[in-house]
């Protein structure tokens, strides 16, 4: 038939082997079962491209399977032998096949990957596929398969991905790269279903939390002052509105002065009460001390501390309402070196009483002990007529009467702290060492450290100490003003008392009513038998013994 062009002999029955046609013939094969089980020679060189578009599996296989043995790989592009000859790959992607996945691809025993994705494929995965001992990759993906996949070994990767209708078996132990894929992308999503909720919830409780803090600090003007035991109605209660009026908003031409927590302005009430107004500059920072202070000083009541008037707990607002002290601080009076301002030694002696006094009552007179723990010129004020009074007690601690101490962080001022802060245990007598260094910043009218003095290598309380231990009260008494020579003995024993208040043992430091028993009168050699005053001789040693005993000590007091 030299004239064939075009044979069709598609949709019949036929079987057997394919015969030889010549290259310019055109066979449609259709979903016939023939195949070539001839020689290479004997082959169309055409059969591929018909068989490819043949519809049917079957043909390229048995192709594979007639020529296994005999060199297929050489001739056929969609199989891979191994060096016997025996296929191990067939790759026939991305031809468009329709039809179904021929069950005889378990024939080829030696098969390791078959790959027949990106085709039009319908109907399942053959079972028999998992006979396949030495598969390790089956690509299907983006067909239109559907059922199940079968239960292949767990090293065997079945790509499925693309195909609308299938699904895994329940008892299937594979473990493709695309269902890792998947099973990722599930994770992935899984952990944002799960995360962005949590997430979304915590910012969301932060912001309930700031919002109720803010909302706290600006509208809840109840809450502290209840903590406070204070009730509403109290007259202790001012508002901020009518402390920025007493003030002037605050004027800075009326500030009195500033600490660590807050700047003290002067202020006048509608009655013409004059005020001094304590404002907290960082509410964070300062709210325990404002706590404190109220709780200590609104509670007590003595003629040598300032009196608290009131406070302001409103909105972010902390303000402290105290009566108003003309003189304003000790520190401008004693520091002052202009001659014209140098308080007298009466004066300074009347305030040296006076803070003894208020100490006195803190530690002993009150149902709990106060430490003040800030004692300093700073933190006493003067009243029109000299009359001091301890302030700010924003660092105080209550000790209960049966404790013999307390444990607490470094507090107060350098230059005034008792050695035993360092040990963080201590108790009211850490209050008497810095009323001993007070003492004699007031007597002598300079600080204890004041590193712009020629002797900056010494502190005033070594200085004292040096001179007292060296019987050398002339020099001293030379420094502590023009009109101390008549009241010379009365310095001296002043000198004495604030030594003894400078021990570094504290049981050994005087209370604060021997010390006022002391300056109201009493002598030394009374205080030291009667009150177990501790004092210095000139060796360095002490003694509380009879009186009578110190009469070779300098420090013994006037005879």
């Amino acid at each position: 038939m030299p004239r064939l062009l075009n044979i069709s002999l598609q949709n019949n029955k036929l079987q057997g082997p394919f015969p030889v046609f010549p290259e310019s013939v055109l066979v449609s094969l259709g979903t016939n079962n023939l195949f070539c089980k001839n020689v290479p020679g004997d082959c169309n060189p055409q059969v591929m491209t018909l068989l490819k578009v043949a519809g049917a599996l079957d043909y390229p296989l048995k192709l594979a399977e007639a020529w296994q043995g005999n060199n297929a790989c050489s001739k056929w592009p969609f199989v891979t032998c191994d060096a016997s000859g025996n296929i191990i790959k067939v790759n026939l992607s991305k031809q468009g096949f329709t039809g179904t996945i021929s069950p005889a691809f378990a024939n080829l025993t030696f098969l390791n990957e078959l790959y027949l994705n990106d085709n039009n494929l319908t109907g399942t995965i053959p079972e028999t596929l998992t006979t396949l001992k030495r598969l390790k990759q089956l690509n299907v993906s983006n067909n239109d398969l559907s059922g199940e996949v079968p239960n292949f070994k767990s090293s065997v990767t079945v790509l499925v991905a693309g195909n609308k209708n299938i699904g895994r078996s329940n008892n299937s132990t594979t473990t493709p790269a695309d269902e890792r894929h998947k099973s990722l992308t599930k994770t992935a999503k899984i952990l944002l279903v799960t995360l962005i909720p949590t997430i979304l919830m915590a910012a969301l409780w932060f912001f309930v939390y700031a919002y109720k803090r803010k909302w706290w600090l600006e509208h809840d003007e109840d809450a502290e002052q209840w903590n406070l035991h204070v009730e509403l109605d109290s007259p202790l209660t001012f508002k901020y509105n009518n402390l920025k009026m007493a003030t002037n908003n605050f004027d800075d031409n009326r500030k009195l002065g500033g600490g660590g927590f807050g700047t003290v302005y002067e202020g006048k009430l509608d009655d013409g009460t004059r005020i001094a107004v304590k404002r907290l500059d960082h509410v964070g920072q300062g709210r325990k001390e404002f706590l404190t202070e109220v709780q200590t000083i609104g509670s007590i009541h003595h003629v040598n501390l300032v009196k608290l008037v009131g406070f302001c707990a409103e909105k972010v607002q902390r303000l402290l309402v105290y009566e108003y002290m003309s003189k304003g601080s000790l520190d401008k009076w004693v520091f002052n070196s202009d001659s014209k301002h140098a308080l007298t030694w009466v004066t300074r002696r009347k305030i040296i009483l006076h803070i003894a006094k208020g100490l006195a009552y803190l530690h002993e007179d009150c149902q709990k002990r106060i430490a003040h723990l800030d004692v300093k010129p700073q933190n006493v004020l003067l009243d029109e007529e000299y009359n001091a009074k301890l302030s700010d007690f924003g660092l105080a601690k209550l000790i209960d009467r049966d404790q013999s101490h307390v444990m607490t962080q470094m507090r107060g001022t350098r230059g005034y702290l008792a050695p035993e802060f360092l040990g963080r245990k201590i108790m009211e007598k850490v209050d008497v060492y810095s009323y001993g260094v007070l003492v004699m910043e007031v007597v002598f009218g300079r600080k204890n450290l004041d590193y712009s003095r020629p002797d900056e290598s010494k502190t005033l309380i070594q200085m004292v100490k040096m001179n007292v231990e060296a019987n050398e009260f002339s020099g001293l008494l030379d420094e502590c003003g023009e009109d101390v020579q008549q009241y010379a003995e009365e310095i001296k024993k002043t000198l004495i008392l604030g030594v003894s208040c400078l021990h570094s043992e504290p049981e050994k430091r005087p209370s604060m009513s021997t010390v006022v028993k002391v300056l109201e009168g009493a002598s030394i050699s009374e205080a030291v038998n009667q009150y177990s005053l501790t004092v210095m001789t000139v060796d360095g040693t002490l003694t509380n013994e009879d009186a009578t005993q110190l009469s070779p000590s300098i420090l013994s007091g006037p005879r």
